[in-house]
């Protein structure tokens, strides 16, 4: 069923049919409700104007960009950001660079690790049943044993449908001998992960023969339309030197203002998902209905029809084939920052009675 609405759902999505809580969607810290990061916006707005559609490689330059581009620095622990006006444009700049530049170089192979986002797809990756797991269990051997130097891995740092968080330890497994650039899609993750919500990159092992880079949409936890870049300076500069980036207008620059000053809203407001996470967590631990992982407040169910039992409950969770057309609907719960605790019981409430009725046996 699909449901209709003209306001922007938070812990309630107002729609055609009424009102539900909504448990679904990507604003994981509630960012496009908060007051205060309203309050930094509209000061951007007052400063800025609404958009700004010229080339950041031009001869005039608002100093924002590179102010966040040094906020994301600080924050991530990275050496160097770069950003663009979404995470899939920062990823298609990323991928297009490696096309020029290595896909076709002696020595040198391409792999992506199981449903990789399609914001860094390039032509090179193949359609996978494993788990990551399992591949990564095939691909760390794999690679030792090529007679090839050069690889170049591409992976999600999180399955964010399935809401499984991924270790990458195993870099350090690889060979030494090997030159690994390692691009992770840290969407999901950023804003969430780590101690501040700095994401995955200082989680990646920093190893002598790795390049990490890490790219990200920063309209999920973030709440701007943005994209990022981190890694080696020497990489980044490449990307700048691009016809693609010189081409593409940046994101509008009161986002840019608002986020660089938002710290503490951040950081409160990720300290609130943390305890509603928890919460939810404690509540259904018993219930055995969901695939999740500890601090991550995404919960998949394999029970689709659950989907509508909540539903006769006003309770509207994500439910839809993913990633085709035609597969079968992904089911997940997903909890935001904005949630109460009386609407996490009423969840809770409702799925066990579900488990008391059995219906998810038949």
């Amino acid at each position: 069923m699909i449901f209709h609405t003209d306001q922007l759902p938070d812990r309630l999505a107002r729609t055609s049919e009424g009102d539900f809580l909504y448990f679904s969607g990507t604003a994981y810290l509630g960012i496009p409700h908060d007051a205060r990061f309203r309050l930094l916006l509209g000061e951007g707005m007052a400063r800025y104007g609404s958009n700004y559609g010229s080339s950041r490689s031009g001869n005039l330059r608002l100093r924002v960009y590179e102010e966040a581009e040094a906020h994301l620095q600080q924050w991530t622990g990275s050496p160097a950001a770069l950003l663009m006006s979404s995470g899939f444009l920062a990823g298609q700049l990323l991928v297009h660079w490696l096309q020029q530049n290595w896909a076709t170089a002696a020595n040198t192979a391409i792999l992506y690790a199981p449903d990789t986002h399609p914001a860094v797809w390039s032509g090179h990756e193949t359609a996978s049943d494993l788990g990551f797991g399992e591949w990564v269990g095939q691909t760390v051997p794999a690679i030792n044993a090529s007679a090839r130097q050069r690889f170049i891995i591409v992976s999600n740092s999180v399955d964010s449908i399935r809401g499984q968080l991924y270790d990458f330890n195993w870099l350090g497994e690889l060979s030494p001998d090997k030159e690994i650039i390692f691009i992770a899609d840290d969407s999901h993750g950023f804003g969430l992960l780590g101690s501040s919500g700095s994401g995955i990159y200082d989680q990646i092992p920093d190893l002598p023969n790795v390049q990490r880079v890490v790219i990200a949409s920063m309209a999920k936890a973030c709440g701007i339309p943005a994209g990022m870049v981190l890694g080696p300076p020497h990489l980044l500069a490449s990307l700048r030197a691009t016809p693609f980036y010189a081409g593409a207008s940046p994101t509008a620059p009161a986002y840019l203002y608002a986020f660089a000053r938002a710290g503490e809203v951040y950081r409160h407001d990720l300290a609130l998902l943390r305890a509603n996470t928890a919460l939810f967590a404690d509540q259904t631990a018993e219930l055995g209905l969901f695939h999740s992982s500890p601090g991550y407040p995404v919960f998949f169910t394999k029970h689709n029809a659950l989907y509508h039992h909540l539903l006769a409950h006003r309770l509207l969770v994500s439910s839809f084939p993913y990633p085709k057309a035609d597969a079968p609907p992904i089911t997940r719960v997903v909890i935001n920052c904005r949630h109460t605790e009386a609407d996490l019981a009423q969840l809770a409430g409702a799925l066990g009675q579900w488990v008391a009725n059995a219906r998810f046996l038949v």
